[in-house]
């Protein structure tokens, strides 16, 4: 694995899709948890994802340009007091432009299902005033999505396709402290993918966040504003155990959001920039992202 990062103390929180012949953009990223509610046992929600990329191909120097939209629905439900298990499932709308081709893409992906124990937590405590929680899980991507799809009369690239035909593991890990109103979240997911009856592997990935957050209560509406940092990195995919040209890379991205809470409903958003990217050996750029979601407590 390529360069991660360390955030203080704690490990934080990219597939990339190949053109048939030489290079292509970027998928829309990986799974994060982000900020969540610690005081409540369940969720149900709904989540929304933007992003766009750009790509250079270096044999004839045309651009290329991916478009991705994902909704997920998304939810965690408590199996004890410390073990809580996550499960998502995404659907694509995917647009991808290179000259006069247009491949579009409206299908589910691959499911994720996650368990995490609750090693610590004192944020129920009364009147503590540092307040910390830590929690570690593993799961499972799950082949649900497509693998074979075909358009224009030929297979898209093994990752355009909704699914990578793979079982992959995945590991998790998510930190949150907070000093009276003034907090500090941390989330990493790293992604161990195996390779599908194609013989083609995706790199391992991993996606790391950190944001400091303001915490805001009036009226019985709490809001809580972040603000932070965004690592995601790829090795490079494989096919036959030999290394796949121009695929891999790494970006680091600011991040500002909110999330506004009324009772048992959780509103959020975020915006996503790059500050550095070397994605598909220089090829490709990212453009701005976006993220929205809608939680409902329980």
């Amino acid at each position: 694995m390529k360069n991660t990062i360390l955030f203080f103390v704690m490990l934080m929180t990219s597939s990339y899709v190949a053109k048939g012949c030489d290079i292509c953009g970027c998928s829309s990223g990986g799974n994060f948890f982000g900020i969540l509610p610690q005081y409540q046992a369940h969720f149900l929600g709904f989540r929304y994802k933007y992003s766009q990329f750009k790509s250079l191909h270096p044999d004839d120097g045309s651009y290329g340009s991916d478009y991705f939209n994902t909704t997920e629905i998304w939810g965690r439900y408590a199996l004890t007091k410390r073990l809580h298990l996550y499960a998502i499932l995404p659907f694509q709308f995917t647009k991808r432009i290179e000259g006069n081709s247009v491949n579009q893409i409206h299908e589910f992906g691959d499911a994720t299902i996650i368990a995490n124990y609750l090693i610590f937590d004192n944020s129920r405590s009364e009147g503590r005033v540092f307040k910390q929680t830590f929690q570690f899980g593993a799961g499972l991507k799950l082949p649900s999505g497509k693998n074979n799809l075909v358009q224009n009369f030929q297979r898209l690239p093994e990752n355009l396709q909704p699914g990578s035909g793979t079982t992959d593991v995945i590991l998790n890990a998510i930190y949150t402290t907070r000093f009276k109103n003034f907090g500090l979240n941390a989330d990493l997911n790293y992604k161990i993918n195996q390779e599908n009856t194609k013989n083609y592997k995706q790199g391992d990935k991993i996606y790391a966040s950190g944001r400091f957050f303001i915490w805001f209560r009036s009226k019985g509406i709490s809001m809580l504003p972040h603000l932070g940092l965004d690592y995601e990195s790829s090795n490079t995919d494989s096919k036959y155990n030999k290394p796949v040209e121009f695929t891999g890379g790494e970006s680091l991205l600011s991040s500002l959001g909110i999330d506004t809470y009324v009772k048992n409903i959780s509103v959020g958003c975020r915006v996503q920039n790059a500050l550095y990217q070397h994605l598909n050996e220089g090829n490709t750029s990212g453009k701005w992202r976006f993220s929205a979601q809608v939680l409902y407590l329980f």
